[in-house]
């Protein structure tokens, strides 16, 4: 979505829609946005178990968008070759979990043709991916705990946001920020004003504002707008 001269990235995350009518949903959601987040989540990274492989090939085969895979697992290079079989474009790995060989595990998406993004945690501090930034696509951003839906932002993390959108801007490095979790109305214009560019949309932002899809696509970009007073409210 473009505004005012600028480009915004949107990203629904899938863990958050009905699985009852996927084909239909999936094909509103190809419309409507720029790539398709997909969290894989093994129970012991955070304490929950979400998706799997076997959904993304499915996905893949219905998605005409980007498929970016979250890796919130202990392991994430036991993943890295069956993305890549799959076909999947951006696989982002926590920073957590790949710290002792982070520039290994970069190397080797890359190595596949996939975008690299780096995701930290509320706790994890900007400065651990220093050495990394110039490597990397996306730094993912999680404004809450990971593994749960729903949570409210964690307001501290723009803060986070704002130093790395500063480092991009004075070291003309070119990852995107993108903001995963607390997306919603009420935290659209805080999150663009520390420099976020890619929201990942869950049930809050999205799939809870209409049980019709296409009209919650509509009322989220609407939504979207109105933060940032370009259009007024219908």
């Amino acid at each position: 979505m473009c505004i005012n001269g600028k480009n915004f990235l949107f990203s629904p995350s899938l863990m958050c829609m009905s699985f009852l009518n996927i084909r239909n949903d999936i094909n509103v959601l190809n419309q409507n946005f720029d790539t398709f987040h997909i969290d894989i989540a093994d129970g012991h990274f955070c304490n929950n178990i979400i998706l799997s492989l076997d959904y993304i090939k499915d996905i893949k085969k219905i998605s005409k968008l980007p498929i970016e895979v979250h890796l919130m697992v202990d392991s994430p290079n036991d993943y890295i070759e069956q993305l890549a079989k799959i076909g999947v474009n951006i696989i982002t790995v926590h920073i957590e979990s790949i710290e002792r060989n982070a520039i290994r595990t970069i190397d080797n998406i890359h190595s596949h043709g996939i975008k690299v993004g780096i995701a930290l945690c509320p706790l994890t501090p900007v400065r651990y991916i220093y050495p990394l930034l110039s490597y990397i696509d996306i730094v993912n951003v999680l404004n809450v705990e990971v593994g749960f839906r729903g949570q409210p932002l964690i307001n501290e993390m723009l803060q986070k946001i704002k130093k790395l959108s500063i480092l991009k801007r004075t070291k003309s490095l070119n990852y995107i920020i993108q903001g995963d979790g607390g997306v919603e109305k009420n935290t659209y214009k805080k999150l663009i004003d520390v420099g976020t560019e890619s929201f990942v949309l869950g049930r809050t932002a999205l799939f809870s504002k209409s049980e019709i899809l296409y009209d919650a696509c509509n009322i989220m970009k609407s939504e979207f707008e109105n933060a940032l007073g370009f259009r007024e409210e219908v």
